[in-house]
This record gives C-alpha cells, structure tokens and sequence, in this order.
C-alpha cells in the first residue's frame, strides 16, 4: 500500500515562501505544495519597483518566478485569499497552525 504524499502549507508568497517550496520540493518530488498569499501578483523584485512604475524595467525583469513556474513545479499558488486563516488548530506538543478545519 503506497502512503500518502507528504502536504505542505506555506503561508507567503514572498522570497522566504518561494525559497522554502523550491527546497521542498526538490527534497520530495511527490509532496503536495500550497502556497497562499494575499497578494495579486506572484513573487516579484520589490526593489526594481520604482525603475519599473518610472519605465526604466520591463515587467519580465521585475517578475522572479511567474505562475508557469508554479505550474511547472506543481505548487498550487494561491493569490488574492484575503489574509492568514483566522482559526487555529493544536499541533503536537502545543504549537499551533492555522487551520481551514483540515488536517495541514
């Protein structure tokens, strides 16, 4: 009997999130990822922002990783959700994460 593929829950969108699915990801080929933010956009170079509203960057060179990346690496990357999940489940040895009323 095959076990279940390990799951995953990132919450962010942002350089630490992305970094720590690619990690995941190439330490476990079959793990189900979930990224959610709140954002609108996939992870982008907040630092190249202000050359790219002047003009000066294409949006290519402001994008890190586009949504085909996401696709491409089978993370389900989920925007616009509306903020962090408002209830907590207990974990293990008193820890907690939030929770949608799901095992994470």
């Amino acid at each position: 009997m095959a076990s279940d593929p390990t799951r995953f829950v990132i919450i962010g969108n942002g350089a630490a999130g992305t970094y720590a699915a690619e990690q995941l990801r190439k330490d476990d080929a079959a793990a189900e990822i979930v990224m959610i933010d709140d954002e609108k956009y996939t992870l982008y170079n907040r630092v190249s922002l202000p050359r790219y509203l002047r003009g000066v960057l294409l949006e290519q060179r402001v994008t890190v990783r586009d949504m085909e990346w996401h696709v491409k690496n089978r993370i389900d990357l989920r925007l616009e959700t509306g903020g962090a999940p408002k209830r907590f489940a207990r974990k293990g040895r008193g820890g907690s994460s939030p929770s949608s009323g799901t095992d994470l």
